[in-house]
């Protein structure tokens, strides 16, 4: 997975026309599933490892470009605090609205109750990464 890494932070960096969409894939993948179900078996021994990989990975290129770098900052801002928005339990109002933003194919809308430990993580661990750099962000 460090190809596609190195492939994507240049084409965020240098590639303005293909930043909006380059973007979109890397936040996506720092929230990727660690789960074995979404990765072929028969291409590695431990799908898993991979998968995590995959995560922290897109945690790792994310954060050089937090908090100082725009715009890609106040992307990142508004993905990892949409995420953590979404672990807050719903009111009827909300529940009414359907016109929240996607956070693309690998989190889904609210997390399952009863959650599991890595469907929280999901939505937990690049936020949590980015406070690292810059601790404000966690504040309300």
């Amino acid at each position: 997975m460090p190809t596609a890494m190195a492939i994507l932070r240049p084409l965020i960096e240098l590639r303005i026309p293909m930043r909006d969409e380059a973007m979109t894939v890397l936040l996506e993948l720092m929230t990727h599933p660690c789960s074995c179900a979404s990765l072929h078996p028969r291409h590695d021994p431990n799908p898993r490892l991979i998968a995590e990989a995959t995560r922290k990975g897109a945690i790792h290129t994310v954060r050089r470009w937090w908090p100082d770098v725009e715009p890609m900052a106040t992307r990142i801002r508004a993905y990892t605090t949409l995420s953590l928005e979404r672990l807050a339990p719903r009111t009827d109002e909300e529940a009414a609205d359907s016109s929240s933003p996607s956070l693309g194919r690998y989190l889904p809308e609210r997390p399952t109750i009863p959650a599991d430990k890595n469907e929280i993580t999901q939505y937990l661990e690049g936020s949590l990464a980015l406070s690292v750099k810059d601790p404000s962000f966690l504040e309300p």
